[in-house]
């Protein structure tokens, strides 16, 4: 049962880190749209 604990956090924590680069690079991309003159 604890091992089960242990890797369900770890997955939490990874999905977490995912969605955050996810996040980064959505945001990333808002900022290229947003100024074209960056490119």
């Amino acid at each position: 049962m604890y091992y089960l604990q242990s890797l369900l956090k770890d997955d939490i924590r990874h999905m977490n880190m995912s969605a955050s680069a996810i996040n980064m690079r959505m945001s990333l991309s808002l900022l290229q749209s947003s100024l074209p003159h960056l490119e």
